[in-house]
């Protein structure tokens, strides 16, 4: 954890003494200027001229590690990380402001609040809201996560309480208004995904004893297998065998596998998601509700079976690397109203083409998806439907930096809106348990996904058509053109079969459905709907009330 703050030291040390005691008694302490620093030992420090840095991270600049100890010129430093690839936080200390810089790729949640001229910054949610007392919750931020519509501009679930957004920098001062400017966003360029993939894989595992690619056999872990079986020859396949879905893909997985010539292992987690619970609790706070998984034992750990996983196979092993976000990034799902998005690129002949594409892919009626995309166009119909709860008032944060990309209404908007959900989502390199690098995030591969109109990202046969085309011509495996796998709804369903009473207690006296004046009835008619009948669009956005509702209940004493 790290803490900086302009408040007396004395006096944050009281307010953390009670929970976060052995922070304060083993915390290195750092006073410059007008703020107090206490760091744990992952976060080095050093004076460079008149400013104290602290950083933390592994980021790649010219595909070389970064050693900002070495660096004699600050705008130097800085300049690298704009173009750096990987995970960092790097805090620049003046004497009376702050400027906090945080990767694209998620590392550290940075924390802050900012009242009558007292800063307090923190990477933890529960000590910073020890220091500055209880807040009220922020009903913009719970509307648009309910729904699927967040910004990420750096709002929290509590009013008051910002995060510094992912690839951006913050600037605070005492006495004026932060300000927030892109750092870490890559510009847009054509991308050689093979040989950029190639190169990180290098870079984070190439002198690894052993890689070990979390495996399932479809698409985006297929690309990373290809790739890392390149980078050495001590690569191995690990496959999750859930016993809760029935529809494993091991055999396809194992198929593939055997044509790159890679060991291939299968690992049947011990974890049950889909059984009736007693409550919905956490075996500890999350700084984010976006690191609530709801179906998991524990909600509070987003990924409970993928390291029940790694500790099976022995965390000594070697290099972990998944293909998680390739879904996100390579756009497995396409917003339907692509046709504004094919006009912009090649005119009214585009837009059908997407269209009669999108129909195709996707099993859509061409005149009811025509018909939908005429009316998003010409009179700006809301770019989501089905949406739960009545709109807070108020401005809310400036979208992030990657958004302003994209006119709103198109569906490129929403692809990039996808990507950050994704980089919001994964594991953060937040500790030394695991080395895991999720490579399909990383800045250089963004970069050659962020410029491509959405409509060139599929065809009327396939999705994520620019991966495919590149793991067809470098590995010749039949893996590039499996056909995508329908998700399967069973264990969703399950879920809700077997905590029906225990949802409908939770989200319809919960602060999230009063907050939005949404309808209890309507609560308890879809939940029975999703536990009874079948699974319906509804149960994304009751999945993401259960979420702000387990989020909201682990830090209650905080809220006002």
């Amino acid at each position: 954890m790290i803490i900086v703050t302009s408040k007396p030291a004395r006096q944050i040390e009281k307010s953390l003494d009670w929970e976060h005691g052995d922070f304060v008694r083993d915390a290195r302490r750092r006073v410059h200027g007008q703020f107090t620093c206490l760091l744990a030992s992952r976060y080095e420090s050093w004076m460079l001229g008149d400013v104290l840095l602290v950083y933390t991270g592994r980021a790649m600049c010219g595909m070389k590690e970064m050693r900002p100890r070495s660096y004699g010129d600050l705008g130097t430093l800085l300049e690298d990380l704009r173009e750096a690839v990987g995970f960092f936080t790097v805090f620049v200390i003046e004497r009376t402001r702050i400027r906090v810089i945080s990767s694209l790729y998620r590392h550290v949640d940075v924390l802050y609040a900012k009242d009558n001229g007292e800063i307090v910054i923190s990477s933890q949610l529960a000590a910073l809201l020890a220091i500055i007392g209880p807040r009220p919750v922020n009903a913009r931020f719970m509307w648009e996560f309910a729904n699927d519509d967040s910004q990420f501009g750096g709002d929290t679930f509590f009013d008051g309480v910002h995060q510094v957004p992912l690839g951006e920098a913050v600037t605070l001062d005492r006495w004026a208004a932060p300000r927030r400017r892109a750092w870490n966003i890559p510009a847009p360029c054509r991308v050689d995904f093979i040989e950029v993939l190639r190169q990180n894989i290098l870079a984070y595992a190439g002198g690894e004893e052993q890689i070990i690619v979390q495996f399932s056999g479809g698409l985006d872990s297929s690309l990373v297998l290809h790739v890392a079986q390149q980078v050495t020859s001590r690569c191995v396949a690990q496959h999750l065998l859930s016993i809760d879905d029935p529809a494993s893909e091991v055999e396809i997985a194992r198929h593939v596998a055997g044509e790159f010539g890679v060991r291939f292992e299968v690992h049947t987690s011990p974890i049950r998601f889909a059984v009736p619970r007693s409550s919905f609790g956490l075996a500890r706070a999350v700084s984010t509700p976006f690191d609530i998984h709801p179906l998991s034992p524990d909600p509070g750990d987003r990924n409970f079976a993928y390291d029940e996983q790694l500790r099976a196979v022995g965390m000594d092993r070697g290099f972990i690397l998944t293909g998680e976000g390739g879904d996100y990034v390579f756009l497995q799902h396409p917003a339907p109203y692509v046709g504004w998005d094919g006009y912009l690129d090649r005119g009214w002949r585009g837009a059908l083409v997407a269209l009669k594409e999108y129909s195709q892919l996707k099993a859509s009626p061409f005149l009811p998806l025509l018909g939908h995309n005429l009316r998003h166009a010409l009179l700006g119909a809301p770019a989501k439907s089905g949406r739960v709860g009545r709109r807070p008032a108020g401005e809310p944060c400036p979208p992030h930096a990657l958004l302003t990309c994209a006119a709103k209404r198109s569906a490129k908007f929403a692809h990039l809106q996808g990507v950050l959900m994704g980089l919001h989502q994964m594991k953060p390199n937040d500790d030394d348990t695991f080395r895991v690098i999720h490579p399909l995030f990383l800045q250089n591969i963004l970069a050659g996904v962020i410029g491509e109109p959405v409509n060139r990202m599929f065809s009327a046969d396939f999705d994520r058509i620019q991966i495919r085309r590149a793991l067809a011509r470098s590995s010749k495996s039949t893996a590039a053109w499996r056909r995508t796998k329908r998700p399967s709804s069973g264990l969703v369903f399950a879920f809700f079969r077997n905590n029906e009473a225990l949802l409908k207690r939770l989200l319809c006296d919960g602060r999230v459905a009063s907050t939005l004046s949404i309808d209890a009835d309507w609560i308890r008619h879809r939940i029975t709907e999703n536990a009874n009948l079948r699974t319906t669009e509804d149960v994304g956005t009751l999945l993401n009330m259960q979420r702000l509702e387990i989020f909201g209940q682990s830090h209650a004493k905080y809220i006002d």
